[in-house]
């Protein structure tokens, strides 16, 4: 997938990465989606940035999927993905694309 393609994400609740925090933060799970927020966030802040040619932030746009992806319907978190099972009660989401 082009950065073009994950950039052009419609996130959403579209804001800034302080509001995808927040939305991690009061997330009830085990604390995964905060980890893995913070993880795209940081790999942000130490690349400085990812910007498609025309401007857009593809880490944010990243960041946002994950919130996106945790708060949907189904199970959070797909364990043992190797196997058939794990996703039988999973929606397939967007036709598969974005």
């Amino acid at each position: 997938m082009s950065a073009t393609q994950l950039a052009a994400y419609k996130p959403l609740q579209p804001d800034d990465w302080s509001s995808i925090f927040d939305r991690a933060v009061k997330f009830a799970d085990d604390g995964h989606a905060s980890k893995l927020v913070r993880a795209v966030a940081e790999v942000d802040n130490m690349s400085g940035g990812w910007k498609t040619d025309d401007g857009k932030d593809v880490w944010k746009a990243i960041g946002h999927m994950a919130i996106d992806s945790v708060e949907a319907a189904g199970p959070t978190w797909v364990r043992n993905g190797g196997w058939e099972m794990a996703w039988k009660d999973v929606p397939e989401r967007c036709g598969g694309k974005l």
